[in-house]
């Protein structure tokens, strides 16, 4: 175990101890409020009440109810603190299939011959999904803090596409690399820790909701009261758990950062380094490849239907945008340097401290000045793999996306869905080289109502695609400096352009104004654009709708989601508040009120009718403009007006959306046929 990850383990260590002791002091409040209440109720019962002359029935019930909410409350806190160490959390994927060495004898000599080399023991369980992975997994309770945990192993057949066998082997042999690390024993803890943490601060379990229920009661004022009591105390118990958790969760993750690279050197001594980084190298393109498959598969399920084999359609899919994702590798082919679209660098660099892995580059120069060199046959991986155990994972994974959507699905051949596929890219798809000016935030331009522009050369040149690729990561360096100047990002310096900044003296100014140039820069060519599809189509007015509903949808719908967040929060402190009184409804009420109020003037300002009845129907269109003119909603009406209100944001946002999606298409479509 090298000094960085001894350092960490040690780190670890303390903070792990530190939350043991924190945990024990929790628990130990739980008894002392059980011990009070013993006390309090003692010496009501044996020493004040004895001693008084004659005793008031309604003080005595009073008093009885007062006793009962007391011990009610200290119950439940006392359960809500000591009930995470009868938990146990049980790591669940369903699209996981468990194999074992009967299924793939081939798989599981290779697991067996790893585990030799990197001298580790085998997992517990092996598990095939079609995902691009490969990864250890734990089931835990709270006492798997204090004993072994054993190590179950997932491995994706998506990593089987396009590698070969000691491809597959160096990223199994990297997760082999945690089990043979010392550190591994207390990341196992660390990761028991972080699990009961994470459930103590943002799971709500049935206790959890049942409290919730109690504070919102309409059975009782006292129930509401005795609810309110406990989840305020408990609020207080988990504000502080959310500040523990960051506390050991910042010291894993930066263990987490240097096991990576540890496992990274352990697979690539084991199997050599050629077929290490080329393996992680590939999974980048694979795994972005495979999110896009399994959209494909969703869309056609919601049109009522299927394929026969998973692995084929992805093969169908791959033959038609291979060359835009670039896929064009296979497992004969050995890679050394990541696949990567160009886009403009970003200005800004630092280290997050809440990053588990480091970034593939940093990987990479890890792993360079390893020795041992890979000896590669370039034999496909799917060996592995016996042909039926590759179509029951088919058929799970097929099944599994099915269970989304309604209905019989109907099976269709191999090629209607190549062709399927072929209509979806050509209408769907944004080509590579349009991407830089089409598949962005369009930025609004004053010519856009002229009707007579002059000529204008064709704005589809790398040139202006590398001044819109700056201006996009501008923007985002624009919002990642902000991020870390409200803390959103956690970093206490970074570097920008070179010069080192601490927070506090971001250069925001010096930023803004790079970025409002470059603003400038790229209006100038979304206006060239419009004007050079102008001049190139005959569907002139096509085209100036498709603008209009661009620029229409993208100044209405920042607006209609600062509505639906106002919402939202409405609805949210609602449904938290002690009880539903009529005074609560008419505070509530007249709030609404006031957020509809503003929604109607937004509307009758901003909202172009002859525009928005390209996208909606007649009926819509009415009831939308009878809910402009309609008077406010008075103290009588129930919660089904009031929702009734807040369904016309929603209707609004959809078709905005709508409008925003037809508009780009329509652009798209009509740049396809010029350039």
């Amino acid at each position: 175990m090298n000094k960085s990850i001894e350092s960490s383990v040690i780190n670890v260590l303390l903070r792990i101890i530190f939350f043991i002791v924190y945990y024990i002091f929790l628990i130990g409040c739980g008894f002392a409020l059980f011990w009070l209440a013993l006390k309090v109720t003692g010496w009501v019962f044996f020493d004040f009440l004895p001693s008084c002359d004659s005793i008031n029935i309604r003080a005595l019930l009073i008093g009885l109810f007062s006793f009962l909410v007391m011990w009610g409350v200290v119950g439940l806190f006392a359960i809500y603190l000591i009930k995470p160490i009868f938990s146990f959390t049980k790591n669940e994927n369903p699209d996981r299939v468990e194999i074992y060495e009967n299924d793939a004898p081939l798989l599981f000599k290779c697991l067996i011959d790893l585990a030799k080399e990197t001298g580790c023991k085998r997992p517990k369980h092996v598990y095939l999904t079609t995902d691009v992975n490969a990864c250890v997994f734990y089931n835990t309770s709270f006492w798997s803090i204090f004993f072994p945990v054993r190590k179950n192993l997932e491995i994706g057949l998506g990593l089987f596409q396009a590698t070969d066998i000691e491809e597959v082997r160096s990223i199994i042999g990297h997760e082999f690399g945690h089990f043979t690390q010392g550190s591994m024993k207390v990341g196992s803890t660390v990761y028991v820790v972080n699990s009961i943490l994470h459930n103590l601060v943002f799971e709500k379990d049935f206790f959890e909701e049942w409290l919730d229920e109690l504070c919102t009661s309409d059975t009782s004022g006292w129930i509401r009261v005795w609810g309110s009591i406990t989840r305020g105390i408990t609020n207080i118990v988990k504000r502080m758990n959310v500040q523990v958790y960051k506390f050991v969760q910042r010291a894993y993750m930066g263990l987490s950062r240097q096991m990576e690279y540890d496992a990274d050197n352990v697979s690539a001594g084991t199997v050599g380094k050629d077929a290490f980084i080329s393996a992680i190298c590939k999974v980048e393109v694979l795994a972005q490849f495979h999110i896009l498959y399994e959209r494909f598969l969703q869309s056609l399920m919601s049109q009522g239907k299927t394929i026969g084999d998973y692995w084929t359609g992805y093969d169908i899919v791959k033959k038609q945008i291979a060359k835009d994702y670039s896929y064009t590798f296979n497992e004969k082919v050995l890679i050394d340097k990541p696949i990567t679209q160009e886009a403009f660098p970003s200005k800004i660099t630092f280290e997050n401290v809440w990053d588990s892995h480091p970034d593939i580059l940093k990987r990479l120069e890890n792993v360079a000045i390893c020795q041992k060199h890979s000896k590669t046959e370039g034999k496909s991986s799917w060996t592995l793999i016996p042909v039926d155990l590759k179509r029951k994972l088919s058929l799970h994974r097929l099944n599994q996306i099915a269970e989304e959507f309604e209905g019989k699905l109907e099976k269709i051949s191999e090629e209607d869905f190549e062709s399927w596929v072929k209509t979806e890219i050509e209408t769907f798809f944004i080509p590579l080289n349009l991407k830089p000016f089409l598949d962005r935030e369009i930025i609004y331009f004053e010519e856009f109502g002229e009707n007579n522009f002059e000529t204008v050369e064709n704005p589809f040149t790398e040139e202006n695609a590398a001044i819109l690729s700056e201006y996009e990561t501008s923007i985002n360096d624009w919002n990642l400096m902000n991020a870390f100047v409200n803390r959103q990002v956690e970093a206490r310096h970074f570097t920008y352009n070179g010069s080192s900044y601490k927070v506090s003296n971001a250069p925001l100014e010096e930023h803004k104004s790079y970025t409002l140039a470059l603003q400038e820069k790229a209006k100038r060519i979304d206006a060239q654009v419009f004007k050079y599809l102008l001049q190139q189509n005959e569907n002139k007015n096509d085209i100036r709708y498709a603008y209009h509903c661009v620029f229409a949808s993208s100044y209405v719908l920042p607006n209609v989601n600062q509505f639906a967040e106002h919402r939202d929060a409405l609805v949210s402190k609602w449904n938290s508040t002690g009880g539903h009184t009529e005074d609560d409804f008419k505070s509530f009420l007249s709030a609404v009120n006031d957020m509809m109020d503003a929604l109607k003037n937004f509307i009758k300002d901003n909202i172009d009718w002859q525009l928005l009845a390209t996208v909606m129907n007649e009926d819509e269109i009415k009831e939308i403009q009878d809910f402009v003119e309609a008077s406010r909603l008075s103290d009588y009406v129930g919660t089904e007006a009031v929702n009734q209100q807040f369904g016309f944001i929603n209707k609004i946002g959809n078709s905005y959306q709508y409008m925003s999606r037809l508009g780009k298409h329509i652009i798209v479509q009509e740049a396809k046929k010029v350039v």
